[in-house]
């Protein structure tokens, strides 16, 4: 669950874990212990009669509970803990599908940091809670425009303050508060021009710090370098990965293109080395699993360099349901699996087309909700694909909400009553639009 920053005096021995309690196949709670990695003993933490129930924990950097999150049936409950405080309190309570915020991260000096939907879109922003308002300070302390802020604090010790957040927008960048460390970050980035440079160290922003530097772009899973600044001295360490030549990589781009109802949809192209403008590309669409997740990141992926090093140009479109573009785009999915879902999987690669990227032969494919929006793909558009790969796919989403006891799967009794109707469907209510988007019931129409 932590673990913790270095802390003078103390041999950094321990790590935090938790203790899962389970019932009726849930997870009812989970407790939190520490746990020696030389000795495998495990000792109890100080909790002080934490809320009951909790299964979710946030922690300091010396490894305190801080924050703990609750689940009663579809509610979810937040609690807090500050430096000093005698007892634990209820920060907030909201539907699991409702939060108005969520935890971030935890410092020392008894601020939480929370990420919360901000302005139309309902971009994902950072801020410190205000315990005296009850809410999230506005505006927002930090925000990544036209996406979710995805990554955390920098710490480097503990007692300590942040020094700096992890951002992802296309790629990731770091944005520190430090101006040591502000300094070894455009220092890396001229040493190594044209990748995402990400720092860690120790004694971080000193003239004596010691920087491990993980360099790495869309061609290249990446290299890591030792640096020290006391002697101004880089050393390369290893790669990560073994025989690959970046050269012979395909390159990686976002474009943000229209869909047909004019919302906005980000679609990643992977476009093999040495291909030329006015020259479509035989083409694979590949359609990433969740669905609610965010999928792309500029960054090398092995699956689509794969394909691109066979010819094919890659389309990965974060159609709506995805998440990292904004609480909207997200809520733009629900109960729509086999119908604007699939119609902007369609409408990127007919982008893609119009622009003379990808030519006429087409296939769609992809895992878990990937696959069955591959099996899809051939129902509604079969004009569109020659071909469709589907592994470990969804195929009937009646059965994905009304499993029998009998059949084993990672979906547990809670998420059927509580999430899964409200972003897929209803088993009862909305049988007929479910018949309608099942690869199961609609198979016979599969002609690919």
């Amino acid at each position: 669950l932590a673990v913790p920053q270095e802390q003078e005096g103390v041999l950094p021995e321990e790590v935090v874990v938790g203790e899962m309690q389970f019932g009726r196949d849930e997870l009812r709670s989970i407790t939190p212990m520490w746990l020696n990695v030389r000795t495998g003993r495990s000792r109890s933490l100080e909790l002080k009669n934490p809320p009951s129930g909790a299964v979710a924990w946030w922690f300091d950097s010396k490894g305190q509970a801080r924050v703990a999150s609750t689940v009663n049936k579809d509610r979810v409950a937040l609690h807090w803990r500050g430096p000093g405080d005698a007892a634990w309190r209820q920060l907030s309570e909201a539907g699991i599908l409702d939060q108005r915020f969520t935890p971030a991260a935890v410092d020392d000096t008894g601020n939480l940091y929370v990420e919360f939907a901000d302005g139309t879109a309902g971009h994902s922003v950072l801020s410190p809670f205000d315990f005296a308002k009850g809410e999230p300070q506005r505006p927002a302390r930090i925000s990544a425009p036209g996406f979710d802020l995805l990554g955390g604090l920098v710490l480097d010790r503990a007692g300590a303050g942040a020094l700096g957040v992890r951002v992802d927008t296309d790629g990731e960048q770091t944005i520190w508060f430090d101006e040591g460390m502000k300094r070894m970050q455009a220092l890396a980035d001229e040493v190594l021009p044209g990748r995402v440079n990400r720092l860690n160290c120790r004694r971080c922003g000193a003239d004596d710090m010691v920087v491990l530097v993980r360099s790495y772009s869309d061609r290249d899973p990446g290299r890591l370098y030792l640096y020290e600044a006391k002697n101004k001295r880089w050393q390369p360490v290893s790669k990560v990965l073994d025989g690959i030549e970046p050269k012979r990589m395909a390159t990686v781009d976002l474009h943000r293109i229209k869909a047909r109802d004019g919302r906005d949809l980000p679609v990643w192209l992977t476009q093999p080395a040495g291909s030329k403008a006015g020259q479509p590309l035989p083409t694979v669409v590949l359609v990433h699993g969740g669905p609610w997740v965010r999928s792309g990141h500029w960054r090398w992926e092995a699956m689509q360099q794969f394909l691109a090093s066979r010819g094919y140009l890659v389309i990965s479109p974060e159609f709506r349901g995805s998440t990292g573009y904004g609480d909207a785009h997200y809520r733009a999915g629900w109960k729509q699996w086999g119908q604007a879902m699939q119609d902007d999987v369609a409408d990127a690669l007919l982008w893609a087309q119009k622009q003379g990227l990808a030519s006429e032969q087409a296939c769609i494919a992809g895992a878990s909700y990937g696959g069955y929006s591959a099996l899809m793909g051939l129902i509604r558009h079969p004009e569109l694909y020659r071909c469709g790969v589907d592994w470990v796919a969804v195929t009937d989403p009646s059965l994905l909400l009304d499993s029998p006891w009998w059949l084993d799967d990672d979906v547990s009794a809670s998420s059927r009553r509580y999430f899964l109707p409200e972003l897929v469907g209803d088993v009862k209510a909305d049988a007929a639009m479910l018949s309608a988007n099942s690869p199961l019931a609609q198979a016979k129409r599969i002609q690919a």
